[in-house]
């Protein structure tokens, strides 16, 4: 069995066969996974994954009835803080770069009691007293301290690193995500398969740990499939041979 594999920075490259491989029977690609966009001020990255989040839905319910500070850009953050309302009714939006937003999600921010604020984010703060990564607002480059109990990043410019596949020809929707087949997770390409959060599906750890395990199980399958396949036509062809 052949790998390949490529880094977000670097071209294809062959990895050596598996242990216990069946050379040349199957190649398998390994495809690098999907980057969110985000800023990163002073403070921010002990917070994040214990009271600052990316993805609404793995942890929008952390915000439930909590001050919520949603750090981003444009359109993107007016979505996230639009999108938290469900949880919570006590949020600020911090248009950080002040990308326009638009007049339209600008009333719907007013219409849900969303206070919104054009401003440079200086620094996250943290609630020492409550241990590493309470996150407790915001200080603007002017000063200004935005109070909060929990943080949300909205940023946009999200990326899908499935560019290079268009080479092997695998199917991808608009959104550059990867069509699989749900049971074996290969690709509209025999013998290469995704998995995580490049191909179409929540992007969960959880859900990719799965994915992982499932796409695992049926790489060590496939060359046994066309081992016997293999073997099946060399008996037949030497089954017509003993009769002539």
């Amino acid at each position: 069995m052949k790998w390949y594999r490529r880094s977000p920075r670097g071209p294809i490259s062959k990895s050596p066969a598996l242990p216990g491989a069946l050379s040349g029977e199957a190649r398998c690609s390994w495809l690098p996974g999907s980057w969110i966009g985000f800023r990163r001020p002073p403070g921010l990255e002990p917070c994040l994954g214990l009271s600052v989040y990316v993805c609404p839905d793995c942890d929008g319910y952390e915000v439930t009835g909590r001050r919520t500070v949603v750090m981003g850009s444009g359109p993107a953050g007016a979505g996230m803080a639009l999108t938290l309302r469900y949880w919570t009714d006590r949020i600020v939006y911090i248009n950080h770069e002040q990308a326009v937003v638009g007049g339209a999600s600008l009333e719907k921010l007013q219409e849900g009691g969303i206070e919104y604020l054009e401003a440079e984010i200086a620094e996250v703060l943290t609630r020492k007293d409550d241990g590493p990564g309470a996150f407790a607002g915001i200080r603007l480059k002017d000063g200004t301290e935005v109070e909060g109990e929990r943080g949300f990043l909205a940023f946009g410019g999200n990326a899908v690193h499935s560019e290079w596949t268009k080479a092997l020809g695998v199917e991808r929707l608009e959104n550059r995500h990867i069509v699989t087949d749900p049971r074996t997770k290969m690709t509209s390409v025999p013998g290469v398969w995704a998995a995580g959060d490049i191909g179409v599906h929540s992007e969960q750890v959880t859900i990719a740990m799965g994915e992982g395990s499932q796409v695992a199980i049926w790489i060590h399958k496939e060359p046994l499939r066309r081992k016997k396949i293999a073997d099946r036509k060399e008996g037949c062809l030497i089954g017509a041979q003993n009769t002539h």
